[in-house]
């Protein structure tokens, strides 16, 4: 069997070290973690679990002091937080950024490092455990200062991946932080910015969300947020691709795309989803020119597309009401369809709206409606404007479409009119619920489309609706936190009219809340809160793990 004692040794080694593994109290995790955005490869933001808390107080941090309730822990991030939380093994991972003022264990001797951080803590208790810092690009244009980690990462044991600020993917081995015998390490980071000639939106004080990466057996999928060229850049671009799949051990690329190439309207944010549809894996994304594209999971290959605008819109960067948008949201996959919408950035005005049900079965264009010129023939994609009627063009129905069905509302009247979307829906029971930019949360049939209420929130959205135990969590800029009922009567999703409960966190809320072992977490601007009901039965994971940050990022460029 062991032709040597070495062979035998390191036999017995690995056993211990698979002994320590299986006892380790980071394994061992009550209820169910949420490891990724959305969630689970569906990015569907909907948890299993039973008993979410429908009530808290935070304690403010103004001179009026009330004591906290039902808060577990409350955990300071940065100035600036986009990036949705994430649970896993015992940890809480959360993207933000590294300015830190004053003099604390984050920021030694009262220096202020300018970058994004990835920032880990521990579960049962908020203790900040390790930050991976990035810093700023020379160049403001593609990376404005102090603006935050706007993605999650995914987690998966001992490996976790993420994307940079600086148009960066790393992969970071976590397994000494989880064994609690050191901290996490780069295995390997693949810079998009110096070796592929990707250039990031910068969004010029604005922050906005960032791919969040997504996996699939042994490959990863990046949207790389390749930005349009913009007219006075100081840059001159070259070809970049805007998709990538990549080996998760090494970073190798296994192929990229560069649609939608010169045709990107603004930018891409937006994350991939991976799914398994009749025996054929596919990437599908929503991407900068406005149209959701599925590539084979292998290959690369487009296997269909959908144009997210009606063929006559125009592209105004400004917010009227008839423009074409792009699609900053995530898709959605529920019982076999796809849900996206399309919307834009916030500072280029709201824009009209229109959320679909795709049918991700078909190939080929599968666009509601074809561009033809006068005479009929099928005229080539224009990003600005598809189908022009002053030149005798038109738009007709495509008989090969795979829309199940839409609702870009009316402009009549605000509550009718669906603007733009930022944040992705959440589906469960066979309802949709559809926050759009302007600040409406919408309900809508998963099958039929049909819409059964709207509330009116007052205030914008850009972080996605939870859906727990029958109740519904949409988190605003106003930084109110609204819980509904998950129900198709609007008497009984809003009583009176009004939501179930309404808290304020004391700032504006970005991030998406999340449920993972039987608590809530919602992330404002500068502070995160562990939410839980103080009668809950289950408790989270508590990992034995050391102390102290490692803020260690070597590049700057």
């Amino acid at each position: 069997m062991y032709t040597t004692l070495r062979q035998f040794a390191n036999w017995l080694v690995t056993l211990a070290a698979a002994a320590v593994i299986l006892l380790s109290p980071a394994l061992r995790v009550a209820g169910d973690d949420w490891p990724m955005f959305g969630r689970d490869a569906t990015h569907n933001g909907v948890s299993p679990e039973k008993n979410p808390p429908l009530s808290w107080r935070i304690e403010r941090k103004s001179s009026v002091k009330r004591p906290s309730q039902n808060v577990e822990w409350v955990a300071e991030l940065g100035t600036s937080t986009y990036g949705d939380p994430v649970v896993a093994g015992g940890f809480v991972w959360i993207g933000t950024n590294s300015y830190f003022p004053g003099n604390d264990d984050r920021n030694p001797e009262g220096d202020v490092i300018d970058g994004t951080a990835l920032m880990c803590f521990r579960e049962s208790d908020g203790k900040l455990l390790y930050s991976y810092v990035t810093p700023r690009l020379k160049n403001r244009q593609f990376d404005w200062p102090t603006t935050s980690l706007g993605n999650s990462p995914l987690v998966e044991s001992d490996r976790l991946w993420f994307t940079t600020n600086a148009a960066e993917v790393v992969c970071l081995d976590i397994g000494a932080l989880r064994r609690g015998d050191g901290q996490p390490r780069v295995l390997w980071r693949l810079d998009m910015y110096r070796d592929l000639n990707v250039r990031p939106f910068g969004a010029d004080g604005t922050d906005i969300k960032r791919c969040s990466v997504a996996g699939f057996k042994d490959w990863i999928y990046v949207n790389t947020g390749e930005a349009a060229e913009r007219p006075r850049s100081v840059e001159k671009r070259g070809p970049a691709p805007s998709l990538l799949c990549l080996e998760k051990a090494t970073g190798h690329i296994v192929w990229k795309d560069n649609l939608p190439r010169e045709s990107i309207l603004e930018f891409q944010p937006g994350s991939p989803l991976v799914a398994e549809i009749n025996g054929r894996a596919q990437v599908i994304i929503g991407q900068g020119d406005g149209w959701l594209r599925s590539f084979d999971a292998a290959t690369g290959a487009v296997l269909w597309k959908f144009d997210i605008n009606p063929k006559t819109a125009v592209w105004k960067f400004g917010g009227a009401v008839d423009d074409r948008n792009h699609i900053p949201a995530t898709p959605v996959l529920y019982d076999g369809r796809v849900y996206i919408s399309s919307g834009r950035g916030h500072y280029g005005g709201t824009g009209s709206g229109r959320l679909c049900c795709i049918d991700p079965t078909r190939t080929g264009d599968i666009s509601a409606e074809l561009a033809v010129d006068a005479d009929g023939r099928e005229i080539p994609h224009r990003p600005k404007q598809a189908v022009d009627p002053a030149r005798g063009e038109k738009a007709i129905a495509n008989p090969n479409s795979g829309l199940l069905w839409e609702n870009a509302g009316s402009a009549t009247n605000d509550e009718d009119h669906m603007s733009g979307m930022i944040a992705s829906v959440a589906i469960a029971d066979g309802l949709v619920i559809a926050p759009d930019t302007y600040g409406y949360v919408r309900c809508f049939d998963a099958k039929a489309g049909k819409k059964h209420w709207t509330f009116d929130a007052r205030s914008m959205f850009y972080a996605s609706p939870l859906i727990v135990d029958g109740h519904v969590y949409i988190a605003d800029e106003d930084g109110d936190v609204a819980i509904l009922r998950l129900s198709a009567d609007p008497k009984v999703a809003l009583p009176d009219g009004k939501p179930l409960a309404e808290m304020n966190v004391d700032s504006s809320v970005y991030c998406s809340p999340i449920f993972a072992n039987g608590t809530l977490y919602i992330a404002s601007w500068g502070r995160m809160f562990a939410i839980r009901d103080a009668s809950a039965q289950q408790t989270p994971a508590e990992p034995d793990v050391g102390t102290g940050c490692d803020w260690g990022r070597p590049s700057e460029r």
